[in-house]
């Protein structure tokens, strides 16, 4: 059964592009991978079962690990295939228990590469359509009571106290949004909006898929006094369906974190602070008369002060220095960054000099730099190291 299978496409006219798909705890999925540019997060699909059956099956039809390592265009491959369109192509294939394959094409491909295509091409659009039109609205609320420990220094007696806790999850079609609120007591609440329209549709179709037979799976009533979760789902049909279980391994399936882990992600992909909380943004700037001091160590462990125009530079950062061989520069850390004015300078203004420059891993110390073996600490003094 197939593991892992990783498709690339370079051509066709659209680019590069690649999709993923692997079994997980006995399950099929799929994802794209991210372009640089997206702005959202990528999204994981997970399967139907009829589906991920009939594509799995179909799949070893194909004996994809007798295909040859690399394909080459020949004069008799024209008009074969895809021959009209020119293209790359590269396939990480692993079946479980098997070792990883590695088979790639340039304008040439297996035999039955067409019928590989159109499976894969089945499988997307199968299981985007399953759930088209489908959940509208679903509503997930954690409830639990937290107990409170103190002591009273008048009764001089231990205290407890009974909090209602709350937590609501929601994904909304219409609005696009995912909503996530935390009520830590009655008068208090914390709310998480993240407005995503462009991943709405698979983000529910997902917990469509998971939440289709949720309700005929067993369940063994258990004491609701402790933590719990209702789940409410509104169909674009008019369907509405609600349960109730209680939040432990009795009442929650063993793949729960497979309907949680797309929402996790979503949320921890944006985050929840942003530039305005980055000090490295507000800590930077020059102020008129103002001059920027670096207190740096070199490689042998000794203590600098050095100036410098760039603000954007951070403690941590690696700078280059002049050495007192002027032929020669080291590489030194910044441990301390000093916005001053000429009445308060660590040292004067005249007896300190300015680093060379920000390192960079590929940075050169030489003119007309083109080796690509070059190593930038062959121009570093050996008595730094």
């Amino acid at each position: 059964m197939l593991e892992l299978l990783k498709l690339r496409m370079d051509g066709f006219g659209v680019g590069e592009s690649s999709i993923n798909i692997w079994t997980q705890n006995g399950k099929l999925r799929y994802s794209y991978d991210r372009s640089p540019l997206d702005t959202d997060p990528s999204i994981i699909v997970k399967v139907p079962k009829r589906i991920a059956d009939d594509f799995l099956s179909k799949l070893q039809d194909i004996h994809v690990y007798r295909w040859k390592d690399h394909y080459e265009k020949t004069q008799a491959d024209t008009g074969k295939h895809f021959s009209h369109m020119k293209a790359h192509w590269g396939l990480i294939y692993k079946e479980v228990g098997g070792e990883t394959l590695s088979f790639s094409g340039n304008d040439a491909y297996p035999k039955n590469w067409k019928t590989f295509m159109d499976l894969i091409n089945n499988l997307v659009n199968e299981s985007q359509s399953v759930h088209l039109n489908g959940l509208s609205h679903m509503d997930i609320d954690f409830h639990d009571t937290h107990i409170l420990e103190g002591y009273d220094a008048i009764s001089q007696k231990p205290v407890k106290k009974a909090v209602p806790y709350k937590e609501t999850l929601s994904l909304d079609r219409k609005e696009g949004t995912l909503l996530y609120v935390q009520f830590p007591n009655d008068h208090t609440s914390v709310k998480h909006e993240y407005s995503v329209p462009e991943i709405i549709d698979y983000l529910l179709g997902n917990c469509e898929r998971y939440f289709h037979d949720f309700g005929k799976q067993a369940y063994e009533h258990s004491d609701h006094r402790h933590a719990s979760i209702s789940v409410r789902l509104f169909y674009r049909n008019g369907r509405n369906v609600s349960f109730k279980r209680s939040y432990d391994r009795s009442g929650i399936p063993d793949d729960w974190r497979e309907l949680l882990d797309d929402l996790h992600d979503t949320m921890a992909f944006f985050g929840l602070y942003g530039p305005l909380f980055d000090e490295n943004l507000y800590k930077h700037g020059v102020k008129n008369g103002e001059f920027i001091y670096l207190f740096v160590s070199d490689t042998r462990g000794r203590n600098h002060y050095f100036r410098t125009l760039d603000d954007t530079l951070n403690v941590g950062d690696l700078v280059i220095i002049p050495d007192r061989n002027v032929s020669k520069k080291k590489i030194a850390m910044i441990s301390e960054i000093v916005y001053c004015t000429a009445e308060n300078v660590p040292k004067p203004l005249d007896e300190t000099g300015f680093i060379v420059g920000r390192y960079r891993p590929r940075d050169s110390f030489g003119f007309n730099y083109e080796d690509d073996e070059y190593d930038p600490y062959d121009d570093i003094d050996d008595d730094d190291f």
